[in-house]
């Protein structure tokens, strides 16, 4: 059986009562090299971190942005006053001109060199704007992507990426009701899920000629198959300005929204390259995608795509994704060992030319010896 992003609330009343964010998520308040964040991430911890200025000004941006796009309404209480359609095409344009924000887009740059990453090895997809309206107001909400709860999933099901670090915050103040939710516990218990079936490819080309509005959400993303699990479901309560950060290996959705506000919140993922070529990434308990999707990331320093750097098509198929990372590596080791060549030939120049250097030395040293074996004191015979 499907479980959509309504039956969300049926997981959670089989479950224990809530934890607090706080005691799910590690907060940084320094610096962590990179290569010991994402080993951590690989190996299941959640971060949070906490009004970094940097993180301010992209969330004082998108309120602004949101705000003005929304404008004269008030992005939260919008719903109140639009249609279902209205609703829809508003929220729709207001996410679409977000996407292109390239101010916003920019500070991502600005935040992610302040936690100490290196943006020549990272690479991220674009932001994505998240609007969920008050679930009484979407009884369709299964037939739009604009304000649709997301259903519970791992992104690595439709991704097949699992060194993909997702990075999620809130836009405007949040509440248990009104948020995503976290299923930690899930994080080394395999799921039967619809990963299998799901061409990514597929998804894409249809989106190309019927427009994105034509699917629906669990067209877009693989979807758990259980009738039920067992789970402790946990709501994300951040401030904005706060953002967390978490393997798209972990389960995780929507939390229905049963309050009168909507939701607005942002979204992003990252790579780190250098884990793309060793290999590195969260373990795959449960993952039978058919594509690998290497285009959806472009590296920070130049914008170039990911699969264009690891010299790749945009999608590979699963049986060859792992054939293209070894090809890369084989490429990048006969990169290196043509470096150390060519290296050790312009060292042989040097040695040349040194050892030339040496024999004129030798003989301006005789000519001084001479020179200075020759003085006025030895003509006194």
């Amino acid at each position: 059986m499907t479980v959509s992003a309504a039956c969300c609330i049926a997981l959670r009343s089989k479950s224990t009562a809530p934890v607090e964010s706080k005691t799910m998520f590690t907060e940084l308040k320094k610096r962590l090299p990179s290569r010991e964040f994402h080993d951590r991430i690989y190996a299941g911890e959640m971060f949070c971190f906490r009004q970094l200025p940097e993180m301010q000004a992209i969330i004082a941006a998108s309120q602004s942005h949101a705000e003005a796009c929304l404008a004269p309404l008030h992005p939260t209480r919008a719903h109140n006053d639009l249609s279902r359609a209205a609703l829809i095409d508003t929220f729709g344009a207001y996410r679409r001109k977000y996407h292109k924000n390239e101010d916003i887009q920019s500070l991502w740059s600005d935040f992610f060199a302040a936690i100490g990453f290196d943006l020549g090895n990272i690479a991220r997809d674009r932001t994505l704007a998240r609007v969920q309206v008050p679930f009484e107001q979407s009884p369709n909400h299964n037939s739009d992507l604009v304000t649709a709860p997301l259903a519970f999933h791992r992104d690595t099901w439709g991704s097949n990426v699992y060194a993909q670090v997702n990075w999620w915050a809130p836009i405007y103040p949040i509440t248990a009701e009104r948020t995503m939710q976290m299923f930690p516990d899930l994080w080394d218990r395999p799921l039967k899920n619809t990963s299998g079936a799901f061409d990514l490819l597929d998804v894409v080309e249809a989106q190309q000629k019927s427009g994105r509005r034509q699917k629906t959400p669990d067209d877009h993303i693989p979807h758990l198959a259980e009738d039920s699990i067992q789970s402790s479901p946990q709501p994300v309560i951040i401030e904005p300005g706060d953002i967390i950060a978490f393997s798209g290996a972990h389960a995780h959705g929507s939390v229905p929204n049963s309050t009168d506000t909507t939701r607005l919140s942002l979204e992003t993922r990252t790579v780190a390259i250098d884990d793309i070529h060793a290999g590195r990434g969260a373990p795959n308990l449960d993952g039978h995608a058919k594509w690998m999707a290497p285009g959806w990331f472009t590296r920070m320093s130049d914008g170039v795509a990911l699969n264009d750097v690891m010299g790749l098509p945009k999608f590979i198929e699963n049986d060859r994704a792992a054939i293209g990372v070894k090809r890369h590596q084989n490429w990048k080791l006969q990169s290196a060992l043509s470096e150390i060549e060519a290296l050790k030939a312009q060292l042989n120049e040097k040695e040349g030319t040194i050892a030339e250097l040496r024999k004129e030395i030798a003989i301006l040293e005789q000519k001084q010896w001479l020179v200075e074996g020759c003085g006025d004191d030895n003509w006194n015979l």
